[in-house]
This record gives structure tokens, sequence and C-alpha cells, in this order.
């Protein structure tokens, strides 16, 4: 796998369009995995497991689903703000979600 693919982890089948959407609008190679297989759908037991192979691989992942998911699957994987990839969370709307000290904010 290249860092240069963009990497989509969908929480629930109900986002795939909105992942499907991404994908056709990037213009380099993307992947998208959700645990509701599809033909261009790449099926994931794990989002921990599947972040962990990932982490190290990726320039960016973009997970479409809850923030708590989100950041308990990438906490293990954290090392530093210089190496690890962007990590972009979105909402079933596509509305990016941000946290701080738990506070929710919307950007």
């Amino acid at each position: 796998m290249s860092k240069n693919t963009l990497n989509i982890l969908v929480v629930s089948a109900s986002s795939l369009s909105l992942a499907r959407k991404i994908r056709d609008e990037y213009p380099g190679k993307t992947v998208i995995y959700c645990r509701e297989a599809d033909n261009d759908i790449e099926p994931v037991t794990s989002f921990k497991e599947l972040t962990g192979n990932l982490f190290d691989k990726s320039e960016t992942i973009v997970f479409i689903g809850a923030m708590g998911i989100c950041v308990r699957s990438i906490a293990p994987y954290i090392k530093s703000k210089y190496t690890d990839p962007a990590v972009i969370c979105l909402d079933s709307t596509g509305t990016i979600r941000s946290y701080r000290w738990g506070e929710r904010t919307d950007t």
C-alpha cells in the first residue's frame, strides 16, 4: 500500500454514499473499509486492528462515524504530530467533528 492512498473507514453502511462521493472526488487512490462489505468496499471486523495496520502506512485516514470510535481506534498508535497521518473524523452528513478536552465543537 502506498502512503498516497486515502483510507476511508466507515462505521455504518448508511454512510457509504458519503465515502463513495469522497472517493470519486479524490484524485488519488482510495480504499473504503466497512463492516458491511460490498463489491467496492473492503471488509473490516475491528476498526482498532485495521487502524493499527494502516497507521504507519497512511498519509491520511478519514473516519466517517462517531468521534469516540475514531479516538479509541487511533489512540494506541499516536506517536508524533510530525510523523503520524492526518486523521479526519466526519459525521454521516460530512460535517467535520472535533473535540477539545471533552467539549464537542462543530467546525
